[in-house]
């Protein structure tokens, strides 16, 4: 997973604005807004709180980077509500948004075999990887259907039907 954050982008555009200008307040660079309807932040923005789902780390890890990172994050929120009286801390990136996400999913149980990693800019048709049968054969391969940003991925060979594969989106230029 590369870091990214979700702000709700429902039930209404006052509560996502408000959780829009918190998240820029974290130190990585991309942020989607969320149409989902499930999930605890955006049962929050749906009763009418501001919230966000901050992604780091990835595949069970719990790497120091990644506290520290968190840490930080959680540092620079409360005093973006004035709610700590101490600076922000410094930050590396402020966000900008990822549109347009894809979640590819696959529609066949099979082997994964990413051909890109979190992070990486792709073009559109570039290879993103491949399903195999359990005998090594290629099931399917899969291409970008647009540039953008790899954000996450499956990072685990067996890939039951339903799967994410890869999730990836096209980053707004402000």
């Amino acid at each position: 997973m590369y870091p990214y954050v979700y702000y709700p982008g429902l039930p209404n555009s006052e509560i996502s604005a408000k959780a829009r200008e918190v998240a820029l307040v974290l130190d990585m660079k991309f942020m989607v807004r969320s149409t989902a309807t499930t999930g605890a932040y955006n049962y929050a923005a749906i009763s009418g709180v501001p919230s966000l789902l901050i992604e780091r780390g990835g595949a069970g890890l719990c790497r120091r980077e990644d506290i520290d990172a968190y840490k930080n994050d959680l540092h620079n929120i409360l005093c973006k509500l004035e709610l700590l009286c101490s600076p922000q801390q410094q930050q590396k990136h402020t966000p900008v948004d990822v549109t347009d996400v894809i979640y590819l999913e696959t529609d066949q149980a099979g082997c994964w075999f990413s051909s890109c990693r979190c992070g990486d800019k792709i073009k559109q048709g570039d290879k993103l990887g491949y399903l195999t049968d359990l005998f090594g054969n290629t099931i399917t391969v899969y291409n970008a259907e647009q540039d953008g940003i790899i954000l996450y991925q499956c990072s685990a060979l067996a890939a039951p039907k339903g799967t994410i594969l890869v999730t990836y989106g096209k980053v707004k230029n402000n």
